[in-house]
């Protein structure tokens, strides 16, 4: 009877060491499916938050470009206004207005153009800061230092920010064609607070 009991107790010892070692196994599959998914719903999570980061950033994006009429700068048909003794007066030909438009679905702040020569070295007008709302158009007023177009052509910058303090730059050209202002408008992109292409009023690289 005896060696019976030890031999029944040494089977359920083994049998209990079994069952735990299986119940380890289990948890620590368990553990190990929980690890997965909860790397998966982290990594799910952190994709979706810089889809929405992302979003937002495009939602505050400006772009701002010229937008003028087919006889912007004909001065033979087209009419802008010019600041004058008594309030704005119309100004045959138009040139001295941009006629711009904000593209982008952000807000445009410290809108503000520059003019320069062919060379790019030498400023040659420049315009009153404005803000711009989404798909709003104005006419922003230039300050000419310079008559006429140097060697019939102008390369031009539009400089605004967006609400988050992010500065934008619109790069442009205008040709002269007998009568006629030609306007081209080209890329627009971000640029780093180091970097300036702006131009001083007294002609130094700001």
């Amino acid at each position: 009877m005896p060696m019976l009991m030890v031999t029944d107790w040494t089977e359920w010892t083994a049998i209990a060491t079994f069952i735990a070692a299986g119940a380890a196994i289990l948890l620590g599959l368990v553990t190990l499916g929980l690890v997965i998914v909860t790397r998966q719903m982290v990594g799910k999570a952190s994709d979706e938050i810089k889809l929405e980061r992302r979003r937002l950033e495009e939602a505050s994006k400006p772009r701002v470009f010229p937008a003028p009429t087919g006889h912007w700068g004909d001065t033979s048909v087209y009419a802008g206004l010019q600041p004058g003794p008594g309030g704005p007066r119309q100004n045959p030909g138009g040139r001295n207005v941009l006629p711009v438009t904000n593209g982008g679905p952000g807000v445009a702040l410290n809108v503000r153009a520059q003019f320069r020569g062919a060379t790019g070295e030498h400023l040659v007008a420049e315009t009153i800061p404005t803000s711009l709302g989404p798909d709003e158009s104005r006419e922003l007023v230039i300050k000419w230092q310079a008559e006429g177009i140097p060697g019939g052509q102008l390369r031009g910058l539009l400089h605004y920010y967006d609400i988050s303090g992010v500065q934008w730059r619109t790069r442009f050209r205008i040709e002269e064609e007998d009568t006629r202002w030609l306007v081209e408008v080209q890329e627009t992109d971000m640029i780093s607070p180091q970097e300036t292409d702006m131009i001083s009023p007294s002609g130094q690289r700001g």
